[in-house]
């Protein structure tokens, strides 16, 4: 019974494996794209720890792609799991590719944080990302209140490249 008791007073945070929050992409560009036709990236949030503020603003080569705004709702919101209180706590520029949140809905929200829709252009490497720390910014906490760092995964949009003329992905 005492073994009961101490271990029943043991916080359970002790026996929770903690994993980092993650950030990862999907797109819709294809093997082959035609300039003049669209694709989008969307951005997903796995293992969400809770988190105060977060701005996301978007990377692209303006020669290949045009960024055509966010996914949005007919008052602007971005269509997203994951942002809380439409209106009031995220502000999006749907020209530069930024949204800022004040917060998210709680601790056990993930999914799409945003979809970007793109054309195409021109040739060249797509460049699509986040822009470095000074224009991206993440204030993520865990329930002990330490601040962590998602980690980023690029994968399903690095590399990506249009070849000349005006097809072929």
């Amino acid at each position: 019974l005492a073994i009961v008791m101490v271990i029943g007073l043991l916080p359970t945070a002790a026996f929770a494996e903690e994993t980092d929050p993650t950030i990862s992409f999907e797109t819709t560009f294809e093997d082959t794209m035609t300039v003049g036709e669209t694709f989008t990236v969307t951005a997903s949030l796995a293992n969400n720890p809770g988190m105060a503020t977060m701005t996301l603003s978007l990377k692209w080569n303006e020669d290949v792609v045009k960024f055509n705004g966010f996914e949005a709702y007919e008052d602007g919101f971005p269509v997203s799991e994951v942002f809380e209180a439409r209106g009031w706590s995220v502000e999006t520029n749907h020209e530069l590719g930024i949204i800022v949140t004040a917060r998210t809905t709680d601790n056990s929200t993930n999914g799409t944080l945003f979809t970007a829709n793109f054309e195409v252009v021109g040739s060249g490497e797509l460049g699509l990302g986040l822009k470095d720390a000074d224009r991206t910014e993440f204030e993520m906490v865990n329930a002990a209140m330490e601040v962590i760092e998602p980690t980023i995964d690029y994968s399903a949009i690095s590399g990506l490249s249009v070849a000349g003329g005006d097809e072929g992905a």
